[in-house]
């Protein structure tokens, strides 16, 4: 493969990496031909791989010249660019020490119709704002059975290079799909029969294992620090907590996910095959 050196963090080749503005990448139109979707950083060998097996477009790759060896084979369209770690850090404001990024082309958004239509096990995320949280979610949505994942105005975008990152590529597995406002998505997943559980900290709320029967379920996950609001609880069909010891009244956000997943997932049949243990 073909490499050529960066020596200047100013150099136009690597404007998609400069500082790694997420929400301008998102927003960067892509040439007259292809439509304004926008890009997205992955990070890692691993990552990048699992982004060409989902069939994702790399339009540039960004490596230290020691981890040149580590790519994926790549299509011969892309263009793979080598800068030593100093230009590295100067381009992208960070410490890159996986050595190893790549511009992709963001794929095209699914509609909440489009997601459900399969779909069993849902988890739908309402104002979670931490990019590291939803990527730690989106890895155990996947591991754990989850068919897809609902997000609504309030969530940060799951193709930001943290979330991407945390999640080990696994964003790329898993279908999601933007909702607007909680009451838009409830109303798509009463629509295909869904029940609706709102997890929450209430005493009085119903464990969330006994939910695990439910045919057609859909977890409503809150912010990190506030959790759901009053309103949005109270439009779920039924509030669902996970039962803890005395003196510890919560989880974070990404770890209640996970349990509450395990718990109504299993006996469901996946899509995917169960593996032992995880990749790190």
């Amino acid at each position: 493969m073909a490499a050529s050196e960066v020596t200047d963090p100013a150099d136009p080749r690597v404007t998609d990496y400069l500082q790694l503005g997420d929400r301008v990448l998102r927003s960067r139109p892509d040439d007259p031909a292809s439509g304004p979707r926008g890009r997205f950083i992955a990070e890692g060998d691993l990552v990048i791989a699992r982004a060409l097996d989902a069939g994702l477009e790399p339009l540039s790759v960004l490596a230290a010249p020691e981890r040149l060896s580590a790519l994926p084979r790549l299509p011969p369209t892309t263009a793979v660019l080598v800068a030593g770690p100093a230009i590295l850090e100067a381009i992208t404001g960070f410490h890159v020490h996986r050595g190893l990024l790549a511009s992709f082309r963001r794929p095209p958004e699914r509609s909440p119709a489009t997601t459900l239509e399969d779909a069993r096990r849902v988890v739908v995320a309402v104002g979670v704002a931490d990019p590291t949280n939803l990527g730690a979610m989106i890895r155990s949505a996947v591991a754990l059975g989850i068919d897809t994942l609902l997000l609504d105005e309030r969530s940060c975008d799951p193709l930001y290079r943290r979330s991407v990152k945390v999640s080990m590529g696994t964003v790329f597995d898993l279908p999601w799909a933007r909702i607007g406002s909680p009451a838009e998505g409830f109303a798509h997943l009463a629509k295909r029969g869904f029940m609706i559980a709102a997890l929450t900290t209430d005493p009085g709320a119903v464990d969330v294992a006994d939910l695990a029967s439910t045919p057609r379920l859909a977890l409503v996950v809150g912010n990190e620090r506030h959790g759901l609001p009053v309103a949005v609880a109270a439009a779920a069909d039924v509030v669902a907590t996970i039962p803890m010891r005395a003196g510890v009244d919560s989880l974070n956000a990404a770890a209640a996910m996970a349990v509450a997943a395990y718990a109504v997932t299993r006996g469901v049949e996946r899509a995917v095959p169960l593996h032992d243990g995880v990749r790190a």
